[in-house]
C-alpha cells in the first residue's frame, strides 16, 4: 500500500498536468518529493472532489535544501510561480514575511490549530502572532524497543536517564562474536548527532540549544543537564552498549532491530513498519513503543525532538483562496487518516492516531500521539541550522571519543554556539 502512494505522484509527475477546464483554477503546489509521494492519496482526492473548480498541479525535488533555495529566490523576485509552497516548520521564521496570514481563513473556517493540531503547533506556525502555515508531514522520534527482550530481563520501560543507562548495561549480551546492543546512539552526520544529544535527551528532559528568541545559547546547553547526557552518551560508547557511534545509521539501527540484534534505540516512528513485517524482521509482532524517556531535569518544559512539513500560500499568489482550500483540505483529520493508512505518513493532528486503520498500518502511532500531546520541536530553528549542527557534532564526537571532558564539551558547546547565533 505504501508503493501505491509514491508511484501514483510519480506517475502524474510524469504525465505532466492534464488541460484545465475553462474554469478550473489551477493552484501550483511545490515541495519535497519524498513528502509528496506520502501525501499522494490525499493529492488524487483533492483533485478528485474538486474537479472542475480546482486543480493541484504538483512539482517536486528530491533534494530537501534545495526546496527552501528555489523558494526563497521565488520571494525575492516577488513573483508566485508556485502557489503553495511546502516548508519546514524550523524554516518558517526566515520566510514568514513573505507568506500570507492565514488567521482570517482559519476563523471563516471555524478551524482551531491548537484543538486540531495539538498543543505544540502554534510555536511552528507563528510568526508575530500570525499563523502563516499549516503542517501536514510530521517527523517525530519514539522509543522503539523489544517487549519480550525487556521483560525477560525484568525491566520496564526506561522513563529517566538513569534507568535508560541501567537498561542498556543489562540488555546488552555477547555471545562468541555476536553482540545483542543494549541501545545505539548515531552520530555519522551532524543533523544525527543533534539527534542523539539533544532530540533523545536534552529536549526530553527539558534543556534546550537555544533561547526563545533564538539569538543566544540556552544556558542549559552548559547546565548539569547537557553534562548528564554528555556523560551518558560517553558511557554507552566507552562500555560497548552500542555500536560504533560514528558509523551508525538510521539504516544499520533499522536492520539490527529485523536482525534481533538491538533491544531498544530512538527511531524515527515511520520506520516501525520496517519492523513490523515478517518476512523480513525477526522482531515482528515483538516491538513496542513509547515517547523517550523524559523528566523535567532542566529549566523548560519537556518536549520531543520532530519536524514537520507545512504549507503555506507565497503573499503574491493571485489564486490564493483556492490555495487555501488546498491547504485546508489536506491537512485536514479526514485526509490526514487517508494518507496514513495507505503510505503511512506522518499526521499532524493528534486525533488521527486513534484511528484502528492507522494503527494497523503503523503499531507505532500510539506513542506518536502521547508524544503530540506534550509537543515536539527542532532544537534549531534558525539560519545558523547547518553551522550549529556542525558545532554539536564536533562537540560530542570529542567528547565520546574520550577528547574532552563532558563539562569541557558542554562549555565548549555553549561559547561556540552563542557566537555563531550573533
Amino acid at each position: 500500500m505504501r508503493c501505491g502512494g509514491t508511484l501514483l505522484l510519480s506517475m502524474l509527475l510524469l504525465a505532466g498536468p492534464a488541460p484545465a477546464a475553462a474554469d478550473e483554477v489551477v493552484i501550483r503546489v511545490f515541495g519535497d518529493k519524498t513528502a509528496h509521494n506520502a501525501i499522494a492519496p490525499g493529492i488524487q482526492a483533492f483533485n478528485e472532489r474538486f474537479k472542475g473548480k480546482y486543480r493541484a498541479e504538483v512539482e517536486t525535488i528530491a533534494q530537501t535544501t534545495a526546496v527552501l533555495d528555489r523558494e526563497v529566490a521565488q520571494f525575492i523576485a516577488g513573483t508566485a510561480t508556485y502557489d503553495v509552497v511546502s516548508l519546514n516548520n524550523y524554516w518558517v521564521p526566515e520566510v514568514a514575511r513573505y507568506l500570507e496570514p492565514l488567521g482570517p481563513a482559519l476563523r471563516r473556517a471555524g478551524i482551531d490549530p491548537v484543538s486540531t493540531f495539538g498543543p505544540g503547533v502554534m510555536r511552528d506556525v507563528t510568526y508575530r502572532d500570525s499563523v502563516v502555515a499549516l503542517p501536514y508531514r510530521l517527523n517525530l522520534d519514539v522509543l522503539f524497543y523489544r517487549k519480550d527482550v525487556l521483560d525477560e530481563a525484568g525491566l520496564r520501560i526506561p522513563a529517566t536517564l538513569d534507568e535508560y543507562l541501567a537498561a542498556a548495561r543489562k540488555l546488552t549480551r555477547k555471545s562468541g562474536g555476536t553482540t545483542v546492543y543494549g541501545t545505539g546512539i548515531k552520530t555519522p552526520e551532524p543533523l544525527w548527532t543533534v539527534i542523539a544529544f539533544a532530540g533523545h535527551f536534552m529536549l526530553p528532559n527539558g534543556g534546550r540549544l537555544i533561547t526563545a528568541d533564538r539569538k543566544h545559547a540556552h544556558p542549559s546547553l552548559k547546565s548539569a543537564l547537557a553534562v548528564k547526557v554528555l556523560q551518558l552518551l560517553r558511557t554507552l560508547t566507552q562500555e560497548g552498549l552500542t555500536p560504533n557511534p560514528l558509523s551508525l545509521t538510521f539504516q544499520d539501527n533499522v536492520v539490527l532491530f529485523q536482525q534481533g540484534r538491538m533491544a531498544m534505540n530512538g527511531e524515527n516512528f515511520t520506520r516501525a513498519v520496517q519492523l513490523e513485517d515478517p518476512l523480513k524482521s525477526k522482531a515482528a509482532g515483538k516491538m513496542a513503543y513509547a515517547p523517550m524517556p523524559s523528566q523535567k531535569l532542566g529549566p523548560d518544559p519537556p518536549v520531543y525532538y520532530g519536524s514537520a512539513w507545512t504549507y503555506a500560500i507565497d503573499k503574491n499568489s493571485k489564486v490564493k483562496d483556492a490555495a487555501w482550500e488546498y491547504i485546508r483540505f489536506i491537512t485536514s483529520p479526514e485526509i490526514q487518516k487517508l494518507n496514513a493508512a495507505k503510505t503511512g505518513n506522518g499526521a499532524t493532528s493528534p486525533s488521527v492516531y486513534d484511528d484502528p486503520a492507522v494503527v494497523r498500518a503503523n503499531p507505532a502511532a500510539r506513542a506518536v500521539r502521547a508524544a503530540l500531546e506534550t509537543g515536539y520541536t527542532h532544537p534549531f530553528p534558525v539560519p545558523q541550522l547547518t553551522q550549529l549542527q556542525q558545532i554539536v557534532h564536533e562537540e560530542v564526537q570529542q567528547v565520546i571519543l574520550g577528547r574532552k571532558s563532558p563539562e569541557a564539551g558542554a562549555a565548549a558547546m555553549f561559547e561556540r554556539v552563542d557566537r555563531a547565533l550573533q
